[in-house]
């Protein structure tokens, strides 16, 4: 499996503080070299970045980073290369990629679309501030360009405001009808609420879209089969749609089969008899749709006779799907057997994974802890490999296993902030308030200037009543600066609530603001905080009316301990 981090080895931080300074000095020369020497320089740079983005475009990107460095030691001010660093950088995931864009953005020869790339990765690498800032700049121009509305409700949908980010997608629909791109994109936005006008103005929406024949239309016709299940009625019509659709796929054929096989009445044997026909007859890549769709549908004795031991060594996909069979029948030995073959179509570390839970349900347990010390030292600083590793580790239940490989990737500076994201949210399934709350705050240690790191931190520490001035001093802050962030006023609100002032918690809840939340389609122990803040003021019927329409195991048990007087309560005080 290839390394898709290109800065594994050739890019560290003191080599990127290297080149920032080298960057500054060469910025002064650009500005008193003679005006044809510095022509010349662009020149040259913009030959490296012809072929960075030629590189680029092939995927290589460490090839790509090592021209967009040369053409920016040539011409450190130059939108071009400037451009190509900044995307560079951000297919590889690394968080210097901002800066670079905050630099092209008040360059000459920017254009609008890099500030909606930049506005993009700042989302990606929840830089919250970064996006609202030139979400807020642009916003403030009309005519609003349609990506800035995209972008606006991708950034409220991820902040959990499904209010603003459905107005967002809707002016998006309003303002540029003839893109069925934005009216999928507001359906997909009503389809986050529970509420049921909502819901029916989703399917509304998804049923006029899927009669395009672009791929907004197909995306429209996946979406209303599988958020609104067809009538047996409807089932043919359905079908028949995914078929005929000028840009169906292969997914496309086998959700067709799976719409037939949900039936009640369904001829289950008919129907796997003319998938296997039908996929079969597409060559290997139909094949492979076939086994996969097989084994989901629990079929994994057809899959052994489609794919025989041989032919499943020819690709990783193939050989995975008969192993997946094996598995699912029980029979350890032969998948045993086959990741020792000679021919595997594997990357070891991989093998090694599989070994170990081969080890595990052979009741070879003194092997377990083995294969999963092979499987790191095998896959070393491979960062996609690690990354699976853990994916791998966690859906086997091996959360140690899991920690590890995250530890692991956050000693890589370019994947220290995801790692340790999954670090928490890993801690979140397996761990306590405390565990979560020490994990947010090695996640803080790392990235200080990360608002959404301090208060997380900041309302986890208060969940727990421990630090209280601290984390209320933080959530003040927080509130402060960014008023329009719920998650701020919700924090702020439970520092209130610790610090025994009911009232001035009560004002995170006022205001134009919070006119317009729709609580249903929030965290429910936001919602929670919110129904405490209700009681602490004296509106008891409504605090206990609103806390028991929370989603109870969405709760942490701290959570729950802040309403649990209203829900023991009588339901009509």
């Amino acid at each position: 499996m290839n390394d898709e981090s290109p800065f594994r080895n050739w890019f560290t931080w003191r080599q990127a503080l290297t080149a920032g300074v080298t960057a500054g000095v060469l910025t002064g020369g650009y500005y008193s070299a003679r005006p044809v020497y510095r022509e010349f320089k662009r020149w040259r740079a913009h030959g490296f970045d012809a072929e960075g983005e030629r590189f680029a475009a092939q995927n290589n990107l460490k090839q790509a980073y090592g021209k967009a460095e040369a053409a920016l030691q040539l011409s450190p001010m130059d939108a071009r290369s400037l451009r190509l660093m900044a995307r560079v950088l951000g297919r590889s995931g690394h968080e210097q990629a901002l800066p670079f864009w905050k630099q092209l953005l008040i360059t000459k020869g920017s254009v609008p679309t890099d500030r909606y790339e930049m506005i993009a990765e700042a989302i990606r690498r929840q830089s919250w501030e970064d996006a609202r800032t030139e979400l807020n700049t642009a916003i403030q121009r009309p005519p609003v360009p349609v990506e800035i509305f995209r972008l606006a409700s991708e950034f409220f949908a991820a902040q959990g405001d499904s209010a603003k980010s459905i107005d967002f997608a809707r002016n998006a629909a309003r303002d540029f009808p003839a893109d069925p791109a934005n009216a999928l994109l507001l359906a997909q936005r009503l389809l986050a609420s529970p509420d049921p006008n909502r819901l029916n103005e989703a399917k509304g929406i998804l049923g006029a879209v899927a009669q395009r024949e672009e791929p907004a239309g197909l995306e429209a016709l996946v979406l209303l089969t599988t958020r609104f299940p067809p009538s047996p009625g409807e089932v043919d019509q359905y079908v028949q749609a995914l078929r005929n659709h000028p840009k169906h796929g292969l997914e496309h054929e086998i959700m067709a089969f799976d719409l037939q096989l949900q039936q009640p009445q369904a001829d289950r044997v008919r129907i796997i008899q003319q998938a296997v026909r039908r996929l079969e007859a597409l060559g290997d890549e139909g094949v492979l749709h076939l086994v996969r769709w097989l084994n989901r549908n629990k079929e994994f004795a057809r899959t052994l006779e489609i794919l025989p031991a041989t032919k499943s060594l020819t690709t990783q996909p193939l050989f995975l799907a008969r192993a997946d069979a094996l598995a699912a029948l029980g029979k350890w030995p032969e998948v045993d057997a086959a990741l020792n073959g000679s021919s595997v179509p594997l990357d070891p570390f991989i093998i090694s994974l599989y070994r170990a839970r081969t080890a595990k349900e052979m009741g070879r347990a003194d092997l377990v802890p083995y294969h999963w010390a092979q499987a790191l030292r095998q896959a070393n600083d491979n960062v996609q490999g690690l990354f699976y590793i853990a994916d791998y580790a966690i859906k086997t239940g091996a959360y140690d296993e899991a920690i590890k490989a995250y530890r692991r990737l956050a000693e890589n500076p370019p994947t220290a902030k995801a790692a340790y994201t999954e670090l928490v949210r890993l801690q979140q399934v397996i761990g306590n308030t405390r565990d979560v709350r020490d994990a947010v705050a090695e996640l803080m240690a790392k990235f200080p200037q990360e608002a959404a790191a301090q208060n997380d931190w900041a309302y986890l520490t208060l969940l727990l009543n421990e630090g209280v001035e601290e984390g209320s001093k933080i959530a003040t802050l927080l509130f402060q600066k960014y008023p329009s962030m719920l998650a701020y006023r919700i924090t702020f609100a439970l520092a209130q609530l610790r610090l025994h002032d009911p009232a001035k918690a009560m004002t995170a809840f006022q205001g134009a603001i919070m006119d317009r939340v729709d609580w249903s389609g929030t965290l429910p122990g936001w919602q929670a905080v919110y129904a405490a803040t209700l009681a602490g003021n004296g509106q008891l019927e409504n605090a206990r009316k609103f806390a028991r329409q929370i989603p109870m195991p969405g709760l942490k048990p701290e959570e729950r301990k802040l309403i649990q007087g209203l829900l023991d309560g009588p339901a009509g005080q």
